[in-house]
């Protein structure tokens, strides 16, 4: 049975934003003392969301999304804008706005890697490269190539940087050399269909996409070049229109088939490890992020959202996210530690989830059912209370009053029967 907690606070930007925190342990039984006395604990970790929102004005925010230490930025190309937050500790406030008025596609596709930001305007043929000073973004470089559909996506990676073209079956590698970003390898793939649809970068893994060809390529550096190490082909629909790669691990959307893939480099080829089956889920595998041992995979057309954790053996679902009213949650998505943005590019907002380890919380001294008192928290901030339903018996109620510093608690009802 789930407990649901609730904080509200308020985001500091030009529009009124607010941030909203779910934590959703499920209580398990960890002791019986007696027949009427219980101990109920929570997980050892939960995952807490914020939401940001009210960016009516702002056309397509959530687009795009990239999370990396304290820093996002999500794009929203439709008004050629991106906008950047930084986590100062409690709240993410927005900090900054890029725009690019004659720049059509500006905030399409958005990376972001230390104190570097990629924002790419694919209707310009262009990328935007921003440097961090500590205090502001500067413009550092525009990135510019004839090649329709030149920023359509994007990665960066330490001093590299990959640029798609989509529709022009192209990508591009530029890499820093300390004062500019030169062009180090430009990949042509004239009889690939939507070759760069979609790209992902670490290390000296470098994973291109496509959307119709059912491929995806992975190039390795050798220290001099960009060698084709592999090419990854499966029939399922739409195979390849995301791609994220963190280590020795690449996830691949497959949208159309409503599946991901999962492949592990065992030193010399790529595995297949295992294939996440959503199959009542329509759009499962637009969106995919991986980050160490945790994979986040985005169903915008159903407006959900699954994360899943690795055990050293099996892919297992963690998380379930599902918003009915928030259109297009899950078009975009990204995590880095435990930091998870997923972008609902139609109703212009972004949610920001973080999984923190919280303290074990145990019910105790539950007495008797038929008492309207002697059940409670043992922490001094969580209290409960049994209430009398006509026709349902006795169902936990929670109590609500402000306690302690959290002056805005409140917690979802749920059946006593399935706790003492």
């Amino acid at each position: 049975m789930k407990k649901i907690l609730f904080f509200f606070l308020i985001l500091n930007t030009l529009l009124t934003q607010s941030i909203q925190t779910d934590q959703k342990p499920i209580l398990t039984e960890i002791e019986t003392l007696t027949e009427t006395t219980r101990y109920y604990s929570t997980p050892d970790e939960a995952w807490f969301w914020n939401f940001i929102s009210n960016f009516t004005l702002w056309g397509n925010f959530g687009w795009s999304v990239s999370v990396y230490g304290n820093f996002f930025v999500g794009g929203a190309y439709d008004a050629r804008r991106a906008f950047f937050f930084r986590y100062n500790g409690s709240n993410w406030n927005q900090e900054q706005i890029f725009y690019e008025p004659s720049f059509p596609g500006f905030g399409y596709s958005v990376s972001v890697y230390e104190d570097v930001i990629v924002i790419g305007a694919y209707g310009s043929k262009g990328a935007f490269v921003y440097r961090y000073n500590g205090a502001i973004w500067n413009e550092e470089q525009i990135l510019n190539e004839s090649i329709p559909y030149f920023g359509y996506s994007v990665s960066v990676y330490e001093d590299v940087i990959v640029i798609g073209t989509n529709g022009a079956k192209q990508a591009f590698i530029y890499r820093y050399n300390g004062s500019i970003w030169n062009l180090e390898e430009h990949f042509n793939k004239p009889s690939v269909s939507y070759f760069g649809y979609s790209v992902s970068i670490y290390g000296n893994v470098t994973v291109i996409g496509t959307y119709d060809a059912n491929q995806v390529f992975i190039y390795r550096y050798n220290g001099s070049i960009w060698n084709q190490e592999e090419i990854l082909n499966k029939s399922d629909l739409r195979f390849g229109s995301s791609v994220s790669v963190y280590e020795d691990v690449i996830v691949v959307g497959a949208y159309g088939a409503k599946q991901a893939f999962i492949y592990r480099y065992n030193g010399s080829i790529w595995n297949l490890e295992q294939i996440l089956d959503e199959p009542s889920v329509s759009s499962f595998g637009y969106s995919v992020s991986i980050y160490e041992d945790v994979i986040v995979v985005g169903a915008y057309y159903s407006n959900q959202t699954f994360i899943y954790r690795y055990n050293g053996s099996i892919w297992n679902l963690e998380e379930h996210f599902n918003k009915p009213s928030v259109s297009y949650f899950g078009y975009s998505v990204s995590i880095y530690s435990n930091v998870t943005v997923i972008g609902a590019s139609d109703a212009n907002q972004v949610f920001v989830y973080e999984a923190d380890l919280i303290p074990q919380v145990n019910i105790v001294n539950c007495s008797s059912l038929f008492s309207s008192f002697d059940c409670y928290w043992d922490k001094i901030e969580f209290f409960r209370t049994l209430k009398y339903q006509i026709n349902y018996g006795y169902d936990w109620i929670d109590i609500e009053s402000p306690i302690l510093e959290d002056e805005n608690v409140y917690y979802q009802q749920f059946n006593s029967s399935n706790l003492c």
